[in-house]
């Protein structure tokens, strides 16, 4: 887990004295492969297309979780550090030990690809080709995944068949593998603490939260609506209902209308032309907004980035979101029992 990342900066930082190229690219498993897993029945998902072509479906949660008391589990340092992600190290029903990623933007349970599949040699259920994730996709069985001392058995997971790797002159020195835990199975906790300043996650199972010391503390309403988190802050004199993405590399986004109602003043707002990479979509085009001091809530964040997409864009499901990078330095704590954002004071 941890040790492969290090493996890989290590052949990064040589191959790049010797002057080699290093590309990062998007790559597949072909369905033949996948084929020769045991295959399972429909149980476990509902259609929710007539189209006999559609990968549209609901998956159906016969989940348990197992944790008596709550436990904190240590970031992967790479994933924060480099590229603002939230993964703790966890391990599967058979000992092997991966990645796992903590994305509230995700609003299935759980997703893998199909690299994890095989190794692992998971049941599986193919279901075609999926627009939104430009790559085919299906369902597959995941006896359980622990997280520290926190057991989830039999989680609904789909995964994809798709990967990033890292190549050297053309060859793949690191392939990606593990495990993304979305909403729909972190909204089963009763809470899920992040606290960013000594990089750990607290999972609680059954314990309410209750603030050490309340006063130190702000809250935030929180809900989900159309399987997406939002909560609500106060933004420059007002109110905004933002979705919450744990794992959103990038702190805002927002629509060209959107941008234009922020009220910002534009004299601190350096905007230029660009592209960001989306995770299953490849470069998008965008603008990208740098605010020399950007407030929200409670907090002021010095050359806050903003991504800015086109009307058009296929990612405008993202818009109105705001991400953990803007909460680097604190600590937060999504409360679902109590429908509550916790975020201690800076």
């Amino acid at each position: 887990m941890f040790r492969h990342l290090i493996r890989l900066l290590l052949i990064m930082t040589v191959t790049m004295a010797a002057g080699c190229t290093i590309r990062l690219e998007k790559t597949a498993v072909k369905d033949q492969k996948l084929l020769s897993l045991p295959q399972i029945n429909s149980n476990g998902y509902e259609k929710t297309s007539d189209d006999a072509n559609s990968t549209s479906f609901k998956q159906l949660d016969y989940s348990e979780i197992r944790l008596p008391e709550p436990t904190r589990i240590g970031y992967e340092s790479f994933y924060f550090d480099h590229i603002n992600l939230i993964a703790v190290p966890g391990r599967l029903f058979n000992g092997r030990e991966y990645s796992v990623l903590l994305d509230t933007g995700f609003p299935g349970y759980v997703l893998t690809n199909s690299l994890t599949v095989l190794e692992n040699k998971l049941s599986v259920l193919p279901l075609g080709e999926a627009d939104w994730y430009s790559a085919h996709m299906g369902v597959c069985e995941v006896p359980a995944l622990y997280i520290g001392s926190a057991e989830i058995v039999e989680p609904p997971c789909m995964y994809v068949q798709m990967q990033w790797e890292v190549k050297v002159v053309g060859l793949p020195v690191w392939r990606q593998k593990g495990f993304l835990i979305g909403l729909g199975m972190l909204r089963n906790f009763s809470y899920v603490g992040f606290d960013n300043v000594s990089e750990e996650v607290e999972l609680s199972a059954a314990d309410a939260f209750e603030p050490d010391t309340p006063a130190d503390w702000d809250s935030y309403p929180l809900k989900i609506s159309d399987d997406k988190l939002f909560v609500e802050m106060p933004f420059y004199g007002r109110t905004m209902e933002l979705m919450f993405d744990t794992c959103g590399r990038y702190g805002m986004i927002v629509g060209e209308k959107g941008f234009e109602t922020l009220g910002l003043d534009k004299g601190s707002v350096d905007i230029r032309k660009t592209t960001f990479r989306s995770g299953f979509l490849g470069e998008l085009p965008c603008r990208k907004a740098r605010i020399k001091n950007l407030e929200i809530a409670n907090l002021k964040i010095p050359s806050a980035e903003l991504i800015i997409l086109p009307e058009n864009s296929p990612y405008m499901e993202a818009e109105n979101s705001i991400s953990m990078k803007f909460f680097r330095n604190t600590t937060v704590v999504l409360d679902f029992a109590n429908e509550r954002m916790w975020v201690r004071k800076s």
